[in-house]
């Protein structure tokens, strides 16, 4: 079973981007339920990550690498994912809704039941992801690349 991170490290995350980055560095991949919210995660390696239930509204994560990370509830309402590489991930009721994702790769990504209301995924990689029951009201997907 992995080692779950504690509430006092949940804690610092939240407050310090350079202690996410050292966990990470460290090893640790289990961040359920973080809480980042305006993070500047540009380029940030978040890949195979289990960050269920957390949230990132508002966050910037341009060019960042959350392929196979696990984010089923996650919240990134307002945030910035342009160019992110989210290929295989779990985004199953992922809140996305507002979020730019222009030109991200979301190659087999499990975006069922996600909220991607008014979302711009233009130029996306949508190959092979499932997008069943996901909400796509005023979601724009010009030049995406469609399952």
């Amino acid at each position: 079973m992995p080692l779950r991170p504690s509430s006092d490290l949940l804690a610092d995350l939240s407050a310090d981007l350079k202690a996410l980055k050292r966990a990470l560095a460290g090893g640790r991949r289990d961040f359920t339920g973080l809480r980042l919210g305006d993070l500047d995660g540009v380029a940030l390696d978040l890949g195979d990550c289990d960050l269920k239930g957390g949230c990132f509204r508002e966050g910037r994560f341009g060019h960042a690498r959350l392929a196979g990370a696990k984010v089923e509830g996650a919240c990134f309402q307002q945030a910035l994912l342009w160019g992110a590489d989210l290929s295989f991930a779990l985004l199953q009721g992922a809140l996305l809704q507002g979020s730019d994702l222009r030109g991200a790769c979301l190659y087999s990504a499990n975006m069922e039941g996600a909220d991607l209301r008014d979302a711009d995924l233009s130029g996306c990689d949508l190959r092979d992801t499932d997008l069943r029951d996901a909400m796509l009201d005023g979601t724009l997907l010009h030049k995406a690349l469609l399952p």
